[in-house]
């Protein structure tokens, strides 16, 4: 069994969640041919990958999940195993398979974080910042803004007069509903 193909899609959480779906829907066809596409297995394998990711579906159940992870947290492999074969009616190496899915998938990030990771939290905080912080039009909310210029108030004024005027105390014009603020 090729537990790597397994976590390729379970660690993923947009593979994962539009394999979990289909599960769930009992759309068996189409999930079969997910399988196959991600994993890039032959048609017996396609099967048994079939019923660990149905299994690993049951295990995301409220009551599954918390009675599992407070097993892995305790460390009781064991209690854990147990658990997985009653609760999903399976045989001690199909546990052991969801078992290490399992773990690798919630415990594996948590404690070994990868400098990427930190790399790319600083770079999201840092669009999030210079986002919150850019000017937004309090018509649109649009933040396609030009800034209105000293230089085209004064030209304005020189070439309209005092009906010039309506710019002076404005500093952006929005470029999506002229609005000027």
């Amino acid at each position: 069994m090729d537990i790597k193909s397994i976590l390729r899609i379970y660690k993923n959480e947009k593979s994962w969640y539009s394999l979990k779906k289909l599960i769930r829907e009992n759309q068996k066809e189409e999930t079969m041919h997910y399988i196959k596409k991600y994993c890039k297995c032959d048609e017996n394998m396609v099967n048994d990958f079939f019923n660990i990711f149905s299994k690993l579906c049951m295990l995301e159940k409220d009551e599954a999940f918390l009675a599992l992870s407070e097993l892995i947290r305790e460390k009781q492999t064991e209690e854990a195993m147990d658990y997985i074969q009653v609760f999903c009616k399976c045989d001690e190496d199909m546990a052991k398979i969801l078992l290490d899915c399992y773990i690798e998938r919630l415990f594996y990030d948590i404690y070994h974080p990868t400098p990427q990771s930190l790399a790319e939290a600083a770079h999201n905080n840092q669009v999030a910042q210079d986002w919150l912080n850019k000017p937004k039009c309090p018509i649109c909310n649009s933040t396609n803004l030009a800034k209105i210029t000293a230089t085209k108030k004064i030209a304005k004024m020189a070439a309209f007069g005092i009906f010039g005027m309506g710019d002076n105390g404005k500093t952006w014009r929005c470029k999506n509903c002229g609005s000027k603020f």
